[in-house]
């Protein structure tokens, strides 16, 4: 490193009016707010009482939806969905033959790779597919079904056409099944409906299910039976795309199957799939649905297994949060792992609710999932070279240790600070990335002699690197991310030894 350029930063680090970042006003946008950040936990549904971002609270109880235990969706289509319109064919005497399986608790939700959306809408083709695996027994088939958009090679096309065959399913009047097209409520109720004895005259139970609703027979007696109780104003909304989640929970109570909500509560709940919160209207539904279990009574389990996560060991990014996968392929919950803590609900915290939001924020900003954490932290280090300012501020003593959580808080609040604060912040990102990080204060020469300042160090790979994020702020030019200290010519020293 030349004298001058070093020079340069000493420079700046004297002057605390210098203009070299914007004010915190302008700043602001830069960095997701930590009150604004996406949580992405937020149900379509709700309970009984509670407010729902679609319109009214569903008086359903839990609601819906799971994932098939097949391929990923297809992409909804474009074109417009046509209006589903009465059979003209007469309601069976008869329920479907075979019925559904009440007994067995089958599993029936799996999800994919770890998500199981449950706040997504259902698809045709994936409603098909779980009410197949819920079948007695297979049917026999005679090949005689067929929709204009259904190919038997498809993932749903088996289960789709020997649903039709059986008469459960009906399609549209232009020979089309729309697989890919999201189920309706009253479409869901109504295939549900045919695996029982009709109600012919059911009373009225919505306010909006009258007589120019196609679905109005299945839908009262679906109230009248207790699968559905409809929204706190009285309204059912048939034509509403029904949520994963309550597709699951209506499931659940058509089948008979109700969650064993204190042995999950005293065991600690299970962590099984990471974009479903303990707190989630649903999350008991949709334990029953997708854990192997034994049960004693309805709400009774004698035991419950465990499935092994879909990702491998180590560490995960997902929305946002790092997660660990330990070598049984077990949710790391309650621990530490070296520097890095992990809590209930397996993310890594920093122990700070608002330093959490604000990290999670930024990560899910600029890192990219499904990218390596290495080369996502090497983006979160430039970003923060380049979208943080000067200021100066505090020094702290030769050695001092502990102070990474405050002053990166400090950081993101002000979106300015010195050495310190910057590494500060880059520790804590190297951290929601799975690293081995601490911040070190000690003294840097680049060749006119030791002066204060903060960097961070790091471990992986059995190896030690440095970042030195603050210093590469002043010269973006310079490449001082994941370096050992023999490859630059500048010297760090800490308590007067130098690290080599």
């Amino acid at each position: 490193m030349k004298k001058s350029i070093f020079m340069a930063v000493l420079l700046a680090a004297a002057l605390t009016a210098l203009p070299v970042f914007a004010s915190a006003a302008e700043w602001t946008p830069e960095l997701p707010s930590a009150e604004a950040e996406v949580q992405g936990e937020a149900g379509e549904g709700a309970l009984e009482g509670e407010e729902s971002p679609d319109g009214p609270a569903p008086a359903d109880g839990p609601a819906e939806s799971a994932e098939p235990s097949a391929s990923p969706e297809p992409a909804p289509t474009s074109e417009p969905e046509p209006t589903p319109e009465p059979d003209p064919t007469p309601e069976p005497e008869a329920p479907m033959v075979p019925g559904l399986e009440r007994e067995e608790h089958r599993v029936y939700l799996r999800g994919s790779g770890d998500l199981v959306r449950p706040d997504g809408q259902l698809t045709r083709g994936e409603a098909a597919c779980m009410i197949y695996s819920l079948l007695e027994y297979e049917p026999e088939r005679n090949g005689g079904a067929a929709f204009s958009d259904v190919s038997p090679s498809a993932w749903y096309g088996p289960q789709v056409l020997a649903l039709a065959e059986m008469g459960a399913l009906r399609g549209y009047e232009d020979g089309s099944f729309q697989p890919g097209g999201n189920i309706t409520r009253s479409e869901f109720v109504a295939v549900l409906s045919r695996f029982f004895e009709p109600i012919a005259d059911a009373p009225d139970q919505f306010s909006d299910v009258g007589e120019d609703c196609w679905a109005r027979r299945e839908v009262n007696a679906a109230g009248v039976r207790g699968w559905v109780n409809g929204y706190s104003d009285g309204s059912f909304q048939p034509d509403k795309h029904i949520a994963r989640a309550e597709a699951v929970a209506i499931l659940n109570r058509v089948l008979g199957r109700t969650p064993d909500k204190t042995k999950l509560d005293e065991d600690g709940k299970v962590l099984l799939f990471l974009d479903l919160p303990f707190q989630h209207w649903a999350y008991y539904e949709l334990m029953e649905a997708a854990l192997e279990h034994g049960h004693l009574e309805p709400a009774t389990w004698a035991w419950y297994a465990v499935p092994a996560a879909a990702h491998k060991p180590g560490y995960h990014l997902s929305g946002g949060e790092l997660y660990l996968v330990d070598e049984y392929g077990s949710w790391v919950r309650n621990q530490a792992d070296g520097l890095l803590y992990f809590g209930d609900d397996g993310r890594y915290t920093t122990g700070d609710a608002l330093l959490d939001r604000r990290l999670s924020a930024i990560v899910r900003t600029y890192a990219v999932e499904g990218d390596g954490l290495w080369e996502n932290f090497h983006r979160l280090h430039l970003y923060v070279a380049s979208h943080y300012g000067y200021r100066a501020g505090s020094y702290l003593e030769d050695g001092q240790t502990g102070w990474e959580e405050e002053l990166a808080l400090e950081m993101t609040g002000s979106g300015r600070g010195n050495c310190y604060r910057f590494a500060a912040l880059e520790t804590m990102l190297a951290r929601k990335m799975g690293f081995q990080a601490q911040g070190v204060s000690g003294e840097i020469d680049t060749g006119n002699g030791f002066v204060p300042h903060g960097w961070t160090e790091i471990e992986a790979d059995g190896r030690g690197y440095f970042c030195d994020v603050e210093i590469q702020y002043v010269q973006p030019d310079w490449d001082l991310f994941m370096k050992t200290y023999g490859e630059v010519d500048s010297r760090y020293r800490v308590g007067g030894i130098e690290r080599r």
